[in-house]
């Protein structure tokens, strides 16, 4: 499927409703199917992170996970820093040029790596998209 790209530049309010997570940009509200309320919150948590250049005070989250929102953080602004403008994109540090199959094996062969490796999509060029392990109780 392809990936629609949001500009955080435009987010306006970001909130949990129905097992989803709402965006409301300038002009569009999109909403994001999340599994868990630990999810919902850790998502509300890094685009709020990412659109405002600082974690939240007011998430309901573990100790670790704010940490892990930090870091996140800290990346962000080395990355942006090493750019030399926000408007200029990098490659973030979990894009591979993989195919979907070897995406999958190298989340089975890293997992304590982390759960998503992003990876040349299949519509057009430029395209993008997310594969994610998820561990099954």
């Amino acid at each position: 499927q392809p990936l629609e790209v949001l500009d955080l530049g435009k987010l306006v309010a970001v909130r949990g409703e129905g097992g989803g997570l709402v965006l409301r940009l300038r002009g569009q509200e999109v909403t994001l199917k999340v599994e868990s309320q630990e999810a919902l919150e850790m998502w509300r948590g890094f685009i709020l992170t990412m659109a405002e250049m600082k974690v939240p005070t007011d998430l309901a989250l573990l100790p670790g996970h704010v940490f892990q929102l930090s870091e996140a953080l800290r990346e962000e602004q080395d990355r942006r820093a090493a750019s030399g403008s926000p408007a200029t994109l990098g490659v973030p540090s979990c894009f591979f040029e993989v195919t979907r199959l070897e995406a999958e094996r190298l989340l089975e062969r890293s997992a304590g790596e982390g759960n998503m490796v992003l990876r040349p999509g299949g519509y057009g060029q430029g395209g993008v998209s997310v594969t994610t392990r998820q561990e099954m109780n």
